[in-house]
């Protein structure tokens, strides 16, 4: 019987380790449930954050876009505005009598046309002249580099002026000048 008593002993050891180590394995495995479960959970968290996040930055970028375009334009008029006062000044100092462009007045509506015309004018008749009076008019200045970003973003083609009737180019200036005020002050519409 001592045989039979030791392989009982024995075997109700190996069955408590047997036990003790299940027990072990599912409270691991449990934990591993528990952990997958949490996980789970903050990816579906996080997932719901960087929607949002995303939703969020979308419509901001878009009302970006939207209202940029005219403001945009504005400051491009802003600067024309402020290229055409500083070229009026410089020129008031020399004669430019002897300079004539083609008069717009059928275009004083100020619409695109008109904005169009007048940088193809001032290309055609002020832009190739020498001289360090003219040098605001050249095609790298700020002066015609604006005009024609405004034009860029307007026109796709533009029609000539109608060289019939001409005027000194300050008065030709001066035309352009209000109609830049104009177009600032949303007084027209494109």
């Amino acid at each position: 019987m001592s045989t039979v008593s030791a392989y009982r002993a024995q075997w109700k050891f190996h069955e408590s380790i047997y036990m003790q180590r299940t027990a072990e394995d599912e409270s691991f495995t449990f934990g591993i449930r528990k952990t997958k479960a949490k996980e789970t959970n903050l990816l579906k968290q996080t997932d719901k954050m960087m929607t949002s996040v995303t939703t969020t930055l979308l419509l901001a970028i878009v009302a970006m876009c939207v209202s940029a375009a005219p403001t945009e334009k504005k400051t491009l008029f802003n600067e024309l505005f402020d290229e055409l006062n500083t070229t009026m000044k410089e020129l008031s100092k020399h004669s430019m009598d002897d300079i004539f462009v083609s008069d717009l007045k059928h275009h004083k509506d100020c619409k695109d046309v008109f904005f169009c015309q007048a940088e193809d004018q001032l290309i055609k008749k002020v832009s190739g002249r020498s001289g360090s009076k003219f040098e605001r008019f050249r095609s790298d200045k700020k002066l015609m580099r604006t005009l024609k970003m405004i034009n860029e973003n307007n026109m796709k083609t533009c029609k000539p002026a109608d060289d019939q009737v001409e005027i000194q180019l300050s008065e030709f200036l001066k035309n352009l000048k209000q109609c830049v005020q104009l177009r600032n002050a949303n007084k027209i519409k494109e």
